[in-house]
């Protein structure tokens, strides 16, 4: 009986030894594959981190210069590549680095704008001041030249000051302000004589005047910025060529076409295109993103085509193997002739007197000036340059800005004059 029950009880140890044993070897090769499996998942996590240490040092690398290059320095053709492994498209990760790029390029644009919107308006400030000074400095010089028989030196120091006034209102323009002088209605021949007058060489500026045209009446609003665009032209004619250059007023059907036609040696079409792209481009000036040298002139067109709603191209060949400029007054910013007005015993103002409603100023509600200023003096006939006329049933230019500007042309020698500066655009190079 005693053995029997020795051997239920070792029986039953075995059993259960046997039990454990089985359960003990179903847990290790369980552990076993939990093993394998870490370590698999190991090496999975370390290929991923290997594969975006990678893509990080590329974002770093590659990418971020990249957008630098296309935010920052803006080189042509330059494209901010994508991820590098195309096992990371469409995973967060790819989307974090998205959004790091494009915080990155918005900071870039909130800074330049910040940067530029800062120095425009400093610009604005800095320039107004001196635009008012350099008008009164004119008006004290006309008053003297009303005044003295011998005006040469008068005249010089005034078309060094005109020339000065001009710089200064590039400047307020391109920052996005207004010319900063207020006009009455006056002809479009006022208009080309002013701006001739704006210019250094303004010499070597031949102006076809016919009557029909050059009578043409423009609003006062649009005279002072269309005169300021017409001196941008010949600027940039002038010192693209070496001979005269020619301008022309002719009615179309949409208004009025003033052209300025240079002889220099043209534009090739990348320059045509690149100039056709400026001008398309109408808003104010964005300094961030001036090229070395700056290339002005055209952006100011540009921007006061915008302003004031005449065009402007310059993609056509002058007759001269040139550049042929052209400025659209459409008939909206032609008016009617002013009234006459009423006779009085009074005797005619002085030039100083005509100029005295004439001022710079920081704002839209600029003084009225009697059309744009005239400068009447005392010289021999025979000396005094003329337009040329177109024929010879043509009537002589009126007494306007025109004759001031003949008076220039007569008291400064063109031998004594230095070489003009170059315009901010170049509209010829080949």
């Amino acid at each position: 009986m005693s053995y029997s029950l020795i051997t239920v009880a070792v029986v039953l140890v075995l059993a259960v030894l046997l039990v454990l044993l089985t359960r003990m070897a179903r847990t290790v090769a369980l552990l076993r594959h939990q093993l394998r499996t870490a370590h698999r998942q190991a090496d999975l996590l370390k290929q991923d981190a290997a594969r975006m240490q990678k893509e990080t040092e590329h974002l770093a690398v590659e990418r971020l210069p990249a957008l630098v290059d296309t935010l920052v320095v803006r080189y042509p053709g330059v494209v901010v590549p994508g991820l590098a492994d195309e096992a990371l498209h469409g995973t967060a990760f790819e989307e974090h680095h998205n959004r790091v790029l494009e915080l990155c390029a918005e900071a870039v644009e909130r800074t330049r704008r910040d940067i530029g919107d800062t120095a425009l308006a400093t610009v604005r400030d800095l320039t107004s001041l001196p635009q008012s000074h350099l008008v009164l400095a004119q008006q004290k010089i006309l008053e003297q030249m009303d005044r003295s028989a011998d005006t040469q030196q008068l005249m010089e120091l005034d078309h060094l000051l005109t020339l000065a006034q001009r710089q200064v209102q590039r400047l307020r323009i391109l920052s996005g302000a207004w010319p900063g002088i207020q006009r009455d209605t006056c002809t479009l021949g006022e208009i080309v004589e002013s701006a001739r007058g704006r210019t250094e060489d303004y010499a070597r500026v031949t102006y076809v005047y016919l009557s029909n045209t050059g009578q043409a009446w423009v609003v006062g609003s649009v005279a002072e910025p269309l005169a300021v665009a017409l001196a941008e032209l010949l600027d940039n004619a002038l010192s693209y060529s070496q001979g005269m250059v020619t301008v022309t007023v002719e009615a179309v059907q949409a208004g009025y076409c003033i052209q300025v036609d240079d002889r220099g040696v043209g534009m090739n079409p990348s320059a045509r295109a690149a100039a056709a792209h400026v001008l398309k481009r109408q808003e104010a000036l964005d300094i961030t993103t001036i090229a070395q040298p700056p290339r002005l002139g055209l952006t100011l067109v540009a921007r006061l085509c915008g302003e004031y709603g005449f065009q402007a191209d310059v993609q056509t060949p002058s007759a001269y193997g040139g550049v042929r400029a052209v400025l659209l007054v459409p008939h909206e910013l032609i008016t009617d002739a002013p009234a006459a007005p009423a006779k009085t015993d009074a005797p005619e103002p002085t030039r100083a007197a005509s100029l005295a409603h004439t001022s710079a100023v920081t704002g839209p509600a600029g003084a009225s000036a009697p059309a744009l200023p005239k400068r009447r003096r005392r010289a021999p006939a025979s000396t005094m340059p003329r337009p040329v006329e177109a024929a010879a049933s043509t009537p002589a230019v009126p007494e306007t800005l025109g004759r001031g500007i003949a008076a220039i042309g007569r008291a400064l020698s063109p031998q004594s004059r230095t070489s003009p500066e170059g315009p901010s655009d170049d509209p010829h190079a080949s």
